[in-house]
């Protein structure tokens, strides 16, 4: 992921070029291929290159194509290039991915958004219509942060680039910051900082020099039932879309690397990415895993084994016993954008820096795949719609005998289909709802997930939809800000446009069935994964690694958590707090268990920040 910035005085006045480069000097973790900032009155364009593609390396963006009066810069990955380059009759294969984007824009002007497949934000100024041209893939795989004054528009791909320029304020949003201890997202582009908007996924914004407007460029297609004849072909449609989607992400510069854990879907990833490079006769595919000497009940190397023995996989194994959080605050506190959210990233960080030592630039992972399955409750329900009343009669069957009448009645779906039956509508459970550790000005705080996304409601499987398309995945956001320490781009092949309008199309079934998850990908896994790994019911967790942090950090967490000016004290109950810290962490479940991380990372942040301040 390379970043960039644009700084441009809608009035007409030059820009001063030094402020600008204090603002791409901000994203300097984004370019290890160095950077370029183009001033041309009234707009510096800037950029941090960091080259993970062969068509672009040794490109300088700014791009521009004179001919059309447009600049550009841009973050991101076509993977329909060839389509695109037939369309716009562009005879040279080795043309970049930006330069391919400002052809179609000359071409389709805003209409060309929808036409792009693969991650991507970017920036484009147009000079004759004095217009700058925002836009943000359908999958929000990449960031995109403005800040919109009457003289003055602002963007980068980063919160803190914008935070470098003097007429940026750094006062926090508190709406935000309820949504964070709720252990939710605010789903209208508001970041952490009140003055800062991200650009939501699937939308461009059109800046003039007089007003802005904003549109959904691409949406979804609710309406969508994608029925097949048998389960074979639900899964020989998924096999397709995800081993095309993995051959777009082995489009790289250098070796290809791999997470590498024993779930589905780390192991679907490595495996067809295997495969694809044995076809063209290229090095095995390199690997990283974590793995663990003492906490065993963290381990996964019996299915890593089997995977590194089928495919012969170049493995590096990594031992995290003692990546347990809190170890390194560093971690906690990188960046000056938001609080982190993964209390594991001191594992994850493990695998990045193996990686970068071993020569991968880009990493490739699986970790979207889970926002799939949201919503599977829904199977019996469509089984009865879609009059599969043999595979029905067959569930009843093997739950009495296995589990008897409790045991049906507690199956996954069956008060769904109850209701169905009966046409009684589903409770309406509130965004709060589950959530008594927040305090009443917190709760004043929250909006509903639904208000900025009217498609949302429409969706049959509504979880799933805002999983996918939904503000959960600006969490990306917060991953960049660690890959890019070690000069390593993550991509995950899950996170597909073609592959997500599949999912959100078939029926249920496919996704869970008989006390089965993930039954499509199970199923169009048969030929390429061990048979430990598809038939796998066990999840292997963290948790000890997460209660070993508990314990070795207990100083770290008292001190933030008793602090009297603590950022979480106005959302957060002190006696909800002072119950669940530190005796009943280790044993609450769901999103509570998260809320102690979720104070205890803010406050480290707000420190952080504040030594930064002092500095300054």
């Amino acid at each position: 992921m390379s970043g960039f910035i644009a700084l441009w005085h809608r009035d007409g006045a030059p820009v001063a070029p030094a402020l600008a480069s204090r603002m791409l000097a901000a994203l300097g973790h984004r370019g290890p291929d160095g950077c370029r900032l183009a001033v041309g009155p009234p707009i510096v364009l800037g950029h941090q290159h960091f080259w993970t593609t062969p068509e672009e390396v040794g490109e300088r963006q700014p791009v521009a194509l004179e001919v059309a009066g447009l600049e550009l810069v841009f973050d991101g990955r076509l993977d329909n290039r060839e389509e695109l380059l037939r369309t716009l009759e562009i005879r040279d294969s080795s043309t970049s991915d930006a330069a391919l984007v400002l052809h179609a824009y000359a071409k389709w002007g805003e209409g060309c958004f929808g036409r792009l497949l693969g991650p991507f934000a970017l920036a484009i100024f147009d000079r004759r219509s004095q217009h700058l041209v925002l836009a943000r893939d359908v999958m929000g795989d990449r960031t995109l942060y403005y800040r919109l004054l009457p003289r003055i528009a602002l963007v980068a791909s980063e919160e803190c680039a914008l935070l470098a320029h003097p007429d940026v304020g750094s006062n926090l949003n508190e709406e935000t910051l309820a949504h964070y201890f709720a252990v939710n997202v605010p789903g209208d582009g508001s970041t952490f900082f009140k003055e800062i908007s991200e650009l939501l996924p699937a939308h461009v914004l059109v800046v003039s020099t007089r007003s802005a407007r904003m549109r959904r460029y691409w949406a979804p297609d609710l309406d969508q039932r994608i029925w097949r004849q048998s389960d074979e072909s639900y899964a020989e449609e998924f096999l397709s879309l995800l081993t095309e989607s993995v051959r777009c992400c082995l489009r790289a510069v250098g070796p290809v690397g791999a997470e590498l854990s024993g779930g589905m879907d780390s192991t679907a990833v490595a495996g067809l990415a295997a495969e694809l490079l044995s076809r063209r006769g290229g090095e095995p595919l390199r690997t990283f895993s974590w793995v663990f000497d003492e906490l065993k009940e963290c381990d996964e190397r019996p299915w890593i084994g089997s995977m590194v023995e089928r495919f012969r996989l170049d493995a590096t194994y990594v031992i995290a016993d003692d990546a347990w959080p809190l170890r390194d605050l560093r971690i906690c506190s990188v960046g000056s954008n938001q609080p982190w959210k993964n209390c594991h990233e001191d594992v994850r960080q493990l695998l990045y820096g193996a990686a970068a030592q071993r020569g991968c630039r880009t990493l490739l992972t699986g970790g979207f795949a889970d926002c799939f399955y949201i919503g599977d409750e829904e199977w019996l329900t469509d089984l009865l719609r879609d009059g599969r009343l043999d595979l029905m009669s067959q569930f009843v069957v093997q739950a009495l005998r296995s589990e008897g009448i409790s045991g049906l009645l507690a199956a996954p779906g069956l008060r769904r289909l109850g209701r169905t039956v009966l046409r009684r509508p589903l409770e309406e459970s509130s965004d709060l709802s589950g959530s008594p550790w927040l305090t009443g000005y917190a709760r004043g705080l929250i909006r509903s997930s639904h208000e900025n996304d009217p498609l949302a409601p429409r969706a049959r499987r509504p979880g799933q939809y805002e999983a996918v398309h939904g503000p959960f995945t600006r969490l990306n956001a917060n991953i960049a800000q660690h890959t890019h320490s070690h000069k390593v781009e993550l991509r995950d092949p899950f996170l597909d446009r073609r592959l997500s309008d599949f999912m959100l199309g078939i029926p249920a079934y496919q996704l869970h069935r008989n006390g089965h998850s993930k039954f499509i990908q199970r199923n169009a896994m048969s030929r390429l994964l061990p048979r430990a790994i598809r038939e796998r019911t066990a999840v292997t967790s963290l948790r000890p690694l997460f209660n070993r942090g508990m314990e070795r950090g207990i100083d770290i967490m008292s001190r933030n958590l008793t602090a009297r000016e603590a950022i979480w004290r106005p959302y957060v109950s002190e006696d909800w707090i002072r119950d669940a810290f530190p005796a009943r962490t280790p044993v609450m479940r769901g999103r509570a268990s998260l809320v102690p991380w979720q104070c205890l990372s803010a406050q480290i942040w707000s420190d952080s920040r504040s030594r930064d301040k002092l500095k300054c």
